[in-house]
């Protein structure tokens, strides 16, 4: 696949939503959306097909096969997805355009009532522990609650928030909301990370200056 991902230009900034392809296929690719999971996954699934169908790299997705146009199928697909997605998809999946394709196609094209359930469960019983890294729990609460949304669930930002909230313990989640409070933001996911780092980052200038002055 390195053949292909030298060749396209995609960006890993957060607030990125399209990718540019460059390389074999670009001159006839437009900027594709980025795959961030349901909510565009009907758009998303709509100009990959044609653009991989422009660039004959499609029946490559309807047979599992080797060769340069199943690596190239397979980096054109793969520099769509959103972290998040990415995650979710298995390794072996991604060397072949076939499985990768069917298996995005089975977590976002179908409701998944079981996988609803189990992913909703470990959502609302998720807790951040004592001395947590607090990135990788908010990474943790992401997958989370992308494969919710994957299996079907509902959850706007304003829920995505009371979940986070939850799963703070006391002193940090009283601390966020009135973060989030004080700065008149409506309560969102995004506004309650912004607040949580920021906690956390205050955190760690106070423990290394006690550290410092002890």
């Amino acid at each position: 696949m390195s053949e292909y991902v030298q060749g396209v230009s995609s960006s890993t900034h957060p607030s990125s939503t399209a990718t540019k392809v460059m390389g074999p296929v670009g001159e006839r690719a437009p900027s594709l959306p980025r795959l961030e999971g349901p909510t565009n996954f009907v758009i998303w699934e709509r100009r990959v097909k044609l653009c991989l169908r422009a660039n004959g790299l499609w029946d490559a997705c309807m047979a599992q096969t080797v060769g340069s146009n199943n690596d190239l199928a397979c980096g054109l697909i793969v520099s769509t997805l959103s972290d998040n997605v990415h995650s979710l998809v298995t390794i072996e999946d991604t060397d072949y355009a076939y499985l990768l394709w069917n298996s995005i196609s089975k977590l976002y094209g179908q409701v998944n009532p079981t996988r609803q359930v189990t992913t909703l469960r470990a959502l609302t019983n998720l807790r951040m522990v004592e001395n947590a890294n607090v990135t990788d729990f908010i990474s943790s609460f992401r997958n989370l609650v992308s494969a919710y949304l994957a299996s079907g669930g509902v959850a706007d930002s304003s829920t995505q928030a009371s979940f986070l909230l939850a799963a703070l313990q006391y002193s940090w989640a009283t601390t966020v909301t009135n973060a989030v409070v004080s700065q008149g933001e409506g309560l969102s996911v995004d506004s309650v990370i912004c607040a949580l780092l920021n906690e956390a980052e205050i955190r760690s200038m106070v423990q290394n200056s006690q550290k410092s002055v002890g």
